[in-house]
């Protein structure tokens, strides 16, 4: 399929001018963790490269493997919530790729930045892996 892609169904509806579709952009951090103020999340793909030389040296072979995905979730410090320790479950709907539904994550770390006169922020970094199912710890 060409990039960008065009019109189709809308000539048929009296649009004389085809063009490019238009871009659909994820907005904000609504409803990403709830009862919390989120300000940035930060996911990822966690994929480990490896490549395979030949006798000669040069590269013949590209593997990657793909072990799931990691977020990190910075937030405004609510005294009146109780934070996840490190080894607890937290669910967050994964914004990689294009916004899958909620799913369960491990917490790792979960740090807390306080500087003056602004508010106190958790940063929470979870990791959620294809073969391993998250326990409560």
């Amino acid at each position: 399929m060409a990039w960008p892609i065009q019109y189709t169904s809308l000539a048929a509806q009296g649009v004389s001018a085809i063009g490019p579709l238009p871009s659909y952009l994820g907005w904000g951090t609504d409803q990403m963790v709830t009862n919390t103020i989120v300000k940035n999340i930060r996911a990822s793909q966690m994929i480990e490269e490896y490549i395979i030389e030949n006798g000669a040296g040069l590269p013949v072979k590209q593997v990657l493997i793909y072990s799931g995905d990691e977020v990190e979730i910075v937030c405004v410090d609510d005294r009146s919530l109780t934070w996840p320790i490190a080894g607890g479950i937290i669910t967050v709907i994964n914004p990689q790729p294009n916004g899958a539904p909620s799913e369960t994550y491990q917490v790792i770390n979960n740090n807390y930045t306080v500087a003056r006169k602004v508010e106190g922020e958790r940063t929470i970094l979870a990791k959620r892996y294809l073969l391993i199912t998250p326990v409560q710890m």
